[in-house]
């Protein structure tokens, strides 16, 4: 017969088992979780680095028309790209939402509170920074690119400012 030190012990070591099993999980879900966030920031960073490159590297040649094509981290929903030239922003402002409403807010407040940001990577946190001399070619003077993994643009040199063409 086992006795009842004995069985006191094993219940011991088995409630010690068990408590170091979770920490392990708990631990490895943290380290695991953590990875994934510093993956899909620098991911979203080297975007924005390409975008500011891709833009700086083609304004200096005037007409000159190039494509890219740069990834986005799946958890945004759509880039969108606003002219916010003085000249621009009331053609922005009386255009109305059109389809995307909820990027149209976010432009809008954007262009009522004068920022100077222009490119919006949007879900539920947005994402803004300006891209310097961005000009859109045509109204409503911005442009919303649904997220399918990545963004696809093309840029035209134009001197002083760099082109979006937007087809």
């Amino acid at each position: 017969m086992i006795s009842r030190k004995s069985q006191a012990n094993s219940i011991f070591i088995y409630i010690l088992a068990l408590v170091i099993i979770a920490g392990i999980f708990f631990l490895g879900y943290k380290m695991i979780s953590s990875v994934s966030k510093t993956a899909s920031d620098a991911e979203l960073q080297a975007f924005v680095k390409g975008f500011q490159n891709d833009a700086n590297g083609i304004i200096a040649e005037y007409d000159n028309i190039r494509t890219f094509e740069k990834a986005v981290p799946m958890k945004y929903t759509s880039v969108c790209f606003a002219d916010t030239t003085p000249a621009r922003r009331n053609t922005i402002m009386a255009a109305g939402p059109g389809a995307d409403i909820n990027a149209y807010a976010i432009i809008n407040d954007s262009i009522s509170s004068n920022s100077a940001n222009n490119v919006f990577i949007i879900d539920g946190q947005i994402v803004a920074f300006k891209i310097k001399g961005l000009r859109l070619s045509a109204p409503p003077y911005y442009k919303c690119y649904p997220n399918t993994g990545t963004v696809s643009y093309t840029l035209q040199g134009k001197g002083e400012y760099v082109l979006l063409i937007i087809s």
